[in-house]
Formats: C-alpha cells, structure tokens, sequence
C-alpha cells in the first residue's frame, strides 16, 4: 500500500493551458496519492491561493472554493461563480467573513512552516467539530535539514484532531511536502 500504482511515483498529470499555475498539478498529485474523498459540492478553503492552480483544480471537480490571500487571483478562477477571494492574509479573516460548512481545508502559503501552521491552526479550530472532513497541507522546507521535523509536525496534527496523517513529496512539491490527514467524519465518508 505504501507504493505509487504510477512508473516511477509519477502520475504525470497534464497541467491545462489555463490553469493559472503549478499549483494545480501538486493539489492534482496529491488528490490521487491521497485518495481524498472530495465530492462535487463540497466547500473547501485554500489559504494560500493566490494565483488560483490549486483553486482551479478543486472548481473543475465541482467543489466551491474560497481562496484567501492578499495576492491577486487569475481571471480563470475569479470568472467562476463557485469561486469567492478573500483578499487578505489568513489571520486577517474573521470570523463573519469565515464561511460556515467547510469541508475540506488546504494551505500552501509561501511561508516558514511554523508560521503556515499557525495559520493553519487558527482556521483548523474554526471547523474542526462541525463538517470538516479533511485537510491537505504544503509544507516548504526553507532547508532539507528540516525534513527531520516532520515527525514532530504529523504528531502536532494528530494531536490536534487528524486522523491517518500522512506526508510525502510528490513529483510536483520541490522542496517542500504534502501532508494529509482525515477528521473521524472524512474517515466515515471514506469508508
């Protein structure tokens, strides 16, 4: 179970001429190691959207996507209707500007890993008992050394709420990882 059914640990996802970035190829390859179980209509909150890869994956498989992030989104995210920017940082967002219902929680800020986890953290408490199902995280590495706390950043999460936390670098990530994990709800969605 813990190898890619891809040659080589590569899907070799296609990156659509308008996909405003590369980001859509690493929430892409993370879907399919993840085996998440996003379903059309979902709500999902991308902290760290700009300029919208990611955000463009997640409304091409139907979800609504609120994208937050002081930077300016692509034209091709902002023109669809299930797609709201909150043009500001993370921390910023309060809580009446905070969507209610949120399934699924993705960050990928370009930021020191602890700050991305407060980050994280914050919105993380918002939705953790209602209908969170499940998060996927980027974590930059500002140096490989970090790779050694790792470890130490799955217990946090699972500490926090998650379950069948996971991490992995995928084709896409650079440096920088992909982490995964489920609530007990995603767990029985999952099922």
């Amino acid at each position: 179970p813990s190898h890619s059914p891809f040659p080589g640990g590569n899907p070799e996802v296609p990156l659509p001429a308008e996909a405003p970035s590369r980001a859509y190829l690493k929430l892409e390859e993370a879907l399919l190691w993840s085996r998440a179980p996003l379903q059309k209509g979902d709500l999902a909150i991308e902290i760290g959207s700009a300029p919208g890869g990611a955000s463009y994956a997640l409304l091409q498989r139907g979800l609504t996507v609120v994208g937050i992030d002081p930077g300016e989104m692509s034209p091709a995210v902002l023109e669809n209707p299930a797609f709201r920017h909150l043009q500001k940082q993370a921390g910023a967002v309060s809580r009446d500007e905070a969507p209610e219902g949120v399934q699924w929680l993705l960050l990928d800020m370009n930021t020191r890993p602890e700050i991305a986890l407060d980050e994280f953290a914050l919105h993380f408490k918002r939705y953790k008992g209602g209908s969170l199902l499940g998060v996927i995280l980027t974590i930059k590495l500002n140096s490989w050394s970090m790779a050694g706390e790792l470890p130490a950043i799955l217990e946090v999460l699972r500490k926090m709420g998650l379950s069948k936390v996971r991490a992995t670098q995928l084709p896409h990530n650079r440096q920088e990882v992909c982490v995964f994990g489920l609530t007990p709800r995603g767990l029985l969605r999952r099922s």
